[in-house]
């Protein structure tokens, strides 16, 4: 109840458009993430509460509480942290109920959910200069811990965002008409590592060990028969790796031929020292084994990072690398054909600068494909010119 001298209610009251609440769940940890926008009245001065019920959705505060605490209690102050855990251990008739306040936060984050169940979010608004408690927002959240799986199309790229699935998803393929004695299955991250598994449906089967923090990945599973249907998961390799990542680009195919090169065995990029000068170096990279695979970029920036600090070159985002010419401060594209597989091609970087550190980068290209990088290399320049 609102009581006031003034002709009109105040301009909470009469909001016409309620706030957008953002609900990002979290399957595998059991958690959902709530997000909302800050109230455009009194901002200031505005607090907000969040209830959550397995039984019924509450359009009042007090209403929550007196069925929480009774009909005199007002429940504990403000939680501390960004977390709030949900009891599983409420009545019949009650449910299970939690009433958590964040202050002036619009971000919350609810842990201890259960599977198969749907909750009933209600988002209070508490004006501290009169202490007018209003509805904000309310939603419905359903709550299922199966991983939502995506379909494969043969020879065709999926990219998923990784963060918006915490850090798992699940890819579905069916062996189809052009079944081969192979299927390869290609994964790149957009960033940071995952871990790759692959499963044959029916009476699960796993076809392959699991690879552990890879930053590309081509996986063969031998004998594979029309019809067969296999499971693939990916998952971020740890919460580090999660946060580095935008998502992960996966193709199966059985087809012979792949739009994307193969890398060797060996991906690293060597420096031989003995020829560094002060304004260039000499670098070494084993070719790709792929015969299709002849152009290469050679991509050298100025970097201020330590070897610690560099990171897994971004598989995802190469087209977009190989457009960008003021970032680099030498750029060589060249068509090898090579032979001898098991040669190294090498190549000389010049006009750089004494005494500075460069990061450099080749990346290899599938005629009519997609490209590939090798992994980063750093050098650094001699002060002193021979």
């Amino acid at each position: 109840m609102f009581a006031s001298e003034e002709p009109e209610p105040p301009h909470s009251v009469r909001m016409s458009k309620r706030p957008k609440i953002r609900l990002q769940p979290r399957q595998r940890r059991r958690k959902v993430t709530i997000k909302w926008d800050q109230s455009p009245i009194d901002p200031h001065v505005t607090e907000y509460c969040l209830v959550l019920s397995n039984r019924k959705k509450y359009t009042s505060l007090c209403g929550a509480r007196g069925d929480r605490y009774g009909p005199y209690g007002h429940g504990p102050g403000p939680v501390k942290g960004n977390t709030s855990k949900m009891s599983n251990n409420g009545d019949q008739e009650q449910g299970n109920l939690l009433i958590s306040c964040v202050g002036s936060r619009t971000h919350h984050t609810i842990e201890n959910l259960e599977h198969g169940k749907s909750y009933f979010l209600s988002i209070f608004a508490i004006n501290k200069q009169n202490n007018l408690t209003f509805p904000y927002g309310s939603d419905v959240l359903p709550y299922n811990e199966k991983v939502k799986q995506s379909k494969l199309k043969d020879g065709k790229t999926e990219n998923v965002n990784l963060r918006r699935l915490d850090g798992k998803a699940v890819f579905k393929f069916k062996a189809g008409k052009r079944t081969g004695e192979t299927m390869a299955v290609s994964v790149m991250p957009c960033g940071g590592a995952v871990d790759v598994i692959v499963f044959k449906q029916g009476k699960p089967k796993q076809v392959m060990e699991e690879r552990k923090k890879i930053f590309y990945g081509r996986f063969l599973v031998k004998s594979v028969r029309k019809g067969e249907r296999f499971i693939i998961e990916v998952k971020s390799s740890n919460k580090e790796q999660l946060r580095r990542t935008t998502g992960v680009e996966i193709l199966a195919t059985t087809q012979k031929r792949l739009p994307l090169p193969e890398l060797p065995s060996e991906t690293d990029v060597r420096e031989y020292k003995s020829l560094r000068n002060c304004d260039s170096v000499t670098i070494g990279w084993m070719p790709s084994p792929d015969p299709l695979a002849d152009r290469y970029c050679i991509l050298t920036r100025e970097t201020q990072r330590s070897d610690e600090e560099l990171r897994a070159p971004n598989q995802c985002a190469l087209d977009m690398t190989l457009r960008k010419n003021d970032m680099f401060v030498h750029r060589k594209c060249f068509n090898k054909e090579q032979n001898d597989r098991n040669k190294v091609l090498t190549e000389k970087i010049n006009r750089l600068k004494p005494n500075r550190k460069y990061i450099v980068q080749v990346i290899v290209e599938k005629v009519k494909g997609k490209p590939l990088s090798y992994d980063f290399l750093t050098v650094q320049t001699n002060s002193k010119c021979t």
